[in-house]
């Protein structure tokens, strides 16, 4: 499912599994040479994104448990928050906590299948302050059906994310709720069924969205053709936050 990355480079994945003897979250070395479960982590219901805060504490949502779990360096996974904003009981859908990042002591979460985007406050001994819910896509529509899935912000604070059922990227201000439709399937753009995404790092390409294609139910309506499962990169007009 989700992947991130440390300061040092070491990379952490969630694992979703039947085999009780891999599901959890992996951390791999820089170099590749050594991996291992992070301990706690088998107890995830459903692992999905991963976002560090600038303390080296990990959090990871919790797509079926409507949590959010943390675990701090070097220590052992455990629930964070749950909340009922986390979960979902729309028909057809089951995917409630989902994209996370981390901005300004919040971290900011996606419920997928009931079309919110959160905050929850990290207070000053690491506890979940009250969440808020940033945008709403519920708002009546019929025209922009919106299902988050992945999350990145930008250097002022917008959010961006992967409208996974309609294959858009959209930016959305955290201010006043406003979105605003950056690419799309039906456009011409190579977006089909997007999840993760994250903006570039390194030299000239800190103003680039790269996004993963799932490309796998065929959901856009138009047009007909897929793009399929592949990684692709857009460009925006404003630089990604630097990661912690």
């Amino acid at each position: 499912m989700g992947l991130a990355v440390d300061a040092p480079g070491n990379v952490y994945a969630a694992l979703v599994s039947d085999n009780d003897d891999t599901h959890g979250v992996w951390g791999v070395t820089a170099d590749g040479q050594y991996q291992e479960r992070l301990p706690g982590t088998e107890d995830i219901d459903f692992p999905n994104s991963l976002a560090f805060d600038k303390v080296g504490n990990l959090y990871v949502t919790d797509s079926f448990g409507g949590a959010i779990w943390r675990i701090p360096p070097g220590g052992v996974a455990e629930v964070w928050v749950e909340d009922q904003l986390l979960t979902t009981d729309e028909p057809g859908c089951s995917i409630g906590a989902n994209g996370i990042a981390y901005r300004k002591h919040g971290l900011y979460v996606a419920n997928t299948c009931e079309s919110l985007i959160l905050r929850f406050p990290i207070e000053k001994d690491c506890s979940a302050g009250i969440p808020e819910v940033v945008f709403d896509g519920t708002t009546p529509n019929p025209a922009f059906p919106f299902w988050p899935d992945g999350l990145a912000l930008d250097v002022h604070g917008m959010i961006y994310t992967a409208n996974y059922l309609m294959s858009q990227l959209v930016r959305i201000s955290p201010e006043n709720g406003s979105i605003e439709v950056l690419a799309s399937f039906t456009d011409g753009d190579p977006i089909d069924e997007p999840a993760s995404l994250a903006f570039g790092t390194g030299k000239g390409e800190r103003k680039s969205v790269f996004i993963t294609n799932f490309a796998r139910f065929g959901i856009p309506p138009q047009p007909p053709a897929s793009i399929g499962t592949s990684v692709v990169k857009i460009p925006v007009d404003t630089p990604g936050l630097p990661l912690p």
